[in-house]
């Protein structure tokens, strides 16, 4: 962090003088510290994946939440009442640091499974209540939807493999990356008939976390009792969180998805809000489709020069191909009868 950013973050919430700061290596995008100083021990995240206004309304928002009591890791203001400290063009949040671990889903019980998808669940319904609409709108319309066209997502492929093809030397990782292309235009030509229909994914829509997985939750005594990066606030089909959530959440190194614990995080939420099985159906063929179309992390790397997310392409490569693969069973685990099966297994 620079020298004059430290200076700023400081005075702006008056912590005192700083005795030591770590950064945190796990987040994606934005930058993420632990700064212990005189007034305590806090967590500092500079935030670089929304622009400043739009994040301080959705840390007006978060302020709401843990007004409720949800989970929500409430940011601190700064001497002024601001709630983000500027310094230049960057922008700063802050909050106390709560002791915990993030836990990834495939190593939570499936009782845990259940309470995450009832979490979630508790999530919506304080984003959606009436009180909120001081800093979130009532979310009235649907939530449209781009379907990505097939031979949109293989052109793309193409364009990537040629800027691959023109590097002088080309590293074995892009050539792995080639690699990966060319098996995804084969999944694209292969699945062209099956890619969703139509703007509007079924179900009810509202305001949603945005990015709810296992880096963005903090568990201590086997529950969560934190959330953080709320920078991705946004209308949504309520479906396509719950299914975008259980396939981040329940997914191995090698693509597979535990859809037993897909099953009992869908229950969890359906006890705080019911969906149809429908709605989850359309949302799991949504997002598998999107991930099918998705490349976003060849763009920030070969368009931006971005390699922040460089480690992320191939596991999404690799759940891509296994949810291709499994494209029955993944549906099935949203359904009434998978969530049945899952509560009679408790």
């Amino acid at each position: 962090m620079p020298a004059e950013d430290l200076h700023a973050v400081t005075a702006a919430f008056r912590l005192g003088a700083v005795h030591a700061q770590r950064f945190l290596p796990e987040g994606l995008i934005s930058l993420n510290w632990q700064l212990t100083a005189d007034r305590g021990v806090f967590a500092l995240k500079q935030i670089k994946d929304a622009p400043l206004p739009l994040a301080r309304r959705n840390l007006r928002a978060v302020t709401a939440l843990a007004a409720v009591g949800l989970p929500a890791l409430q940011p601190l203001e700064t001497v002024t009442g601001d709630i983000v400290a500027e310094s230049g063009s960057r922008g700063y949040c802050l909050s106390w640091w709560i002791t915990g671990q993030h836990l990834h889903g495939t190593d939570l019980s499936p009782a845990q499974a259940r309470d995450v998808g009832t979490v979630l669940g508790h999530l919506h319904q304080g984003l959606n209540q009436a009180s909120m609409q001081t800093w979130l709108p009532g979310s009235d319309t649907d939530a449209a939807a781009t379907v990505p066209h097939p031979g949109q997502a293989v052109a793309t492929a193409d364009q990537f493999l040629a800027q691959i093809t023109s590097l002088p030397k080309p590293r074995p990782w892009d050539l792995a990356i080639a690699e990966t292309l060319r098996r995804r235009k084969e999944l694209l030509r292969t699945h062209a008939h099956q890619h969703p229909r139509g703007g509007h994914p079924s179900g009810p829509s509202g305001w949603t976390h945005g990015d709810f997985h296992a880096l963005n939750l903090i568990w201590n005594h086997d529950q969560v009792t934190g959330i953080v990066d709320w920078n991705r606030i946004a209308v949504r089909p309520l479906s396509e969180e719950v299914v975008r959530s259980a396939s981040l959440l329940f997914s191995y190194h090698n693509g597979e998805i535990d859809l037993d614990r897909v099953a009992a995080f869908t229950a969890g939420y359906e006890a705080v809000i019911p969906l149809h099985d429908a709605d989850l159906t359309d949302a799991a063929n949504r997002r598998w489709w999107k991930l099918m179309c998705d490349y976003r992390y060849l763009d920030l790397h070969y368009t931006q020069g971005d390699t922040s997310c460089d480690r992320l392409i191939e596991p999404a490569a690799r759940l891509l191909e296994w949810w291709t693969r499994h494209l029955h069973e993944v549906r099935a685990a949203f359904t009434t009868r998978a969530r049945l099966r899952s509560a009679i297994a408790r």
